[in-house]
């Protein structure tokens, strides 16, 4: 689903995308997107909303497997758009983004990108 706004030297493109569901009880909703301009890429959060808990990280993994996947740092909100920066990530061994209580060990949300 890659797709391009802007000019060649500033091409911003849009590779992958997914919606978030919620985990284990809990609720969520919005989009996952990959965006890379130039050397930049970053994971967008848009429409975001999970159910909030203690402190939820968020994951880029491959199937949903926290253990063998990145940790991109702490939740910075439980509602509203974010970014979170996937410079040096490799994205080809990564498919799904999960939101991960640390403390609990629970899963409380994940999008699969496609």
């Amino acid at each position: 689903m890659a797709s391009k706004l802007g000019s060649d030297s500033q091409s911003i493109i849009y590779s992958k995308q997914g919606s978030f569901v919620g985990l284990k009880g809990n609720n969520a909703k919005g989009k996952a997107i990959i965006i890379s301009a130039g050397k930049v890429a970053f994971l967008r959060f848009q429409d975001f909303e999970v159910t909030n808990g203690p402190d939820l990280h968020v994951y880029m993994t491959s199937g949903g497997n926290i253990s063998t996947g990145m940790d991109l740092g702490k939740l910075k909100g439980s509602i509203g758009d974010q970014n979170y920066a996937l410079n040096g990530v490799d994205l080809k061994n990564y498919d799904t983004v999960v939101i991960y209580s640390q403390p609990f060990h629970i899963y409380f949300a994940q999008a699969k990108l496609a």
